[in-house]
């Protein structure tokens, strides 16, 4: 059983396809703006770092340049003093303001070394005992700055002792890198930590122990590189990582300054970025919101538009079923309202309106169909009377020329004349059954030329001229005497009209030969010696 396809309004052709394609486009360009918004988050953070580790590099210059202070007033105080034993006098010298130095927090621990290398005397908390800057220090005789994480984390400077021009030593000046972090605290508002680094898996945070000697808000900071050390197995330095840690958003950037020298520490810096986070989030619910209002509009307006589009197509097929050229159905549903036949054309009459005069609408391509339905409808309607009342002409004619036939058939059948067709070369094409008879013309026999058959007596000389004249297009119309033997033998005298019939169309050109049987007349006129 074949079913007829179901119904679907063209509101939703044109509707759905276009809602596929906003939603498409909206969706896009919402994740391709929020990835911009992220990236450019991102890049501004990363500047900020960097702002930051300038200035992180900054704190450790300005801590490094004290230390060199501390070490050259120790060493000016000796060209000052009465003459002792150069060593002597920075022995004592180191040992008479180192108690107030330490307490200023301006030095942590003091050594000396000698041409040596070997260590001679030291004073303070911190392990400078052994020290990789003093070889350099003695071979360059110039200030090296060096930076060791073992138990603590501490900065050194060895500084070469000049006697006379000739170096006799080497002080190293050390201080712990608590000051120099709670400074960078205070000066950029960020927390910062330092940790000893796996040099075999400098990747994996775990490898770490998250061995931080230095770090401000330890408690608070450790527990949030924990959170992220289970996030995350490999890192890398120059990055940003994000956690979410007791409902806020920390970022965390591994770097180690360009200022220090070795590798087996990494720097991080970790700053509370919930306020910039939740704005990033805003500013993203902004853009959603906003497409999703600029979607909803669009798509508002492109129903209603293919709804107008889907009722003016109705419109124009109500008026096509009343015009005759759809269907006609009793009833005609639209959109749940049943409207009457008898009354569907007035109101699709009504409703089909003119684009021109649409205040709402310009006019176009449905408006152009509309008029020409109209114009067509009404030559449709024009034909269609021309038809009915040409149809009643022809019939008429049909009628008059059936009777004809019936009469010229009836005349033919019953007559006494011969009467036959010929071409204009002479070859008879039919003959009636009156002269098959008489010349003993049967079906299977072929047709003899004409003048073979009608014209066999010498008398017939002038008949023959006459028909001549007749094949040559000369004549249309001759009227001659001939005299021909029928199947007995008998001689018959014949008086024939031939009229020449012009070719039209497909149909070509023959001759109508109508004979009178003059035998018994003739026979009658020379009886009674009348001239024929």
């Amino acid at each position: 059983m074949n079913r007829s396809p179901r119904f679907i309004s063209l509101r939703w052709k044109l509707w759905m396809p276009f809602l596929l394609a906003v939603l498409s486009i909206h969706v896009g360009l919402y994740s391709y703006v929020g990835r911009q918004i992220e990236r450019q988050y991102e890049l501004d953070q990363q500047v900020s770092f960097k702002s930051n580790l300038k200035a992180l590099d900054g704190v450790l210059t300005t801590s490094y340049h004290k230390l060199l202070e501390v070490g050259q007033t120790i060493l000016i105080m000796k060209q000052t003093a009465s003459n002792l034993l150069y060593k002597d006098y920075i022995y004592s010298s180191i040992s008479e303001k180192f108690p107030q130095l330490e307490a200023q927090g301006i030095l942590d621990g003091a050594a000396v070394f000698d041409t040596q290398g070997q260590l001679v005397f030291s004073v303070g908390n911190i392990d400078i005992q052994s020290n990789s800057g003093v070889q350099p220090a003695l071979k360059n005789e110039r200030p090296i700055r060096e930076m060791r994480c073992d138990n603590q984390c501490i900065r050194t400077i060895a500084i070469p002792l000049l006697n006379s021009g000739k170096v006799e030593g080497v002080l190293v000046l050390g201080r712990l890198m608590q000051d120099m972090v709670l400074d960078f605290k205070q000066l950029t508002a960020v927390d910062i930590g330092i940790a000893r680094k796996n040099l075999e898996n400098a990747s994996d945070i775990d490898a770490w122990s998250l061995d931080f000697t230095q770090l401000t808000q330890r408690n608070k900071n450790m527990q949030i590189l924990q959170t992220l050390s289970q996030q995350i197995t490999n890192i890398s330095n120059e990055t940003l990582y994000r956690v979410d840690v007791f409902d806020r958003h920390y970022e965390i950037y591994f770097t180690v300054p360009a200022s220090v020298a070795f590798t087996d520490t990494v720097w991080v810096l970790m700053i509370d970025g919930t306020i910039r986070y939740q704005a990033i989030r805003a500013l993203k619910n902004q853009l959603a919101v906003g497409l999703i209002i600029s979607s909803l509009f669009l798509l508002m307006i492109a129903f209603v538009c293919a709804s107008k589009v889907a009722r003016r197509l109705l419109n124009v097929t109500l008026f096509l079923k009343e015009q005759g050229f759809l269907k006609e159905q009793d009833l005609v549903e639209e959109q749940g309202l049943v409207i009457e036949k008898s009354s569907a054309k007035e109101q699709c009459a009504g409703r089909l309106i003119d684009a021109r005069q649409d205040p709402l609408f310009f006019q176009d391509e449905i408006s152009e169909i509309s008029l020409s339905v109209r114009d067509v409808s009404d030559m449709v309607e024009h034909l269609s009377e021309g038809e009915q009342k040409s149809s009643q002409c022809i019939e008429s004619m049909a009628k008059a020329l059936r009777l004809e036939k019936e009469r010229v058939a009836h005349l033919v059948g019953n007559t006494q004349n011969v009467i036959v067709t010929q071409s204009t070369d002479g070859t008879v094409l039919t003959i009636n059954d009156v002269g098959k008879k008489l010349f003993g013309i049967t079906k299977e026999a072929a047709l003899p030329k004409f003048v073979d058959l009608f014209f066999t007596s010498e008398l017939n000389q002038q008949a023959l001229d006459g028909i001549t004249r007749l094949y040559m297009g000369l004549d249309n119309l001759v009227y001659l005497d001939s005299q021909s033997l029928d199947l007995k033998g008998q001689l018959r005298d014949f008086s024939w009209i031939h009229s020449y019939i012009s070719a039209c169309s497909e149909h070509r050109a023959i001759i109508l030969s109508v004979g009178i049987d003059m035998t018994e007349k003739r026979e009658a006129e020379r009886k009674s010696g009348l001239p024929g």
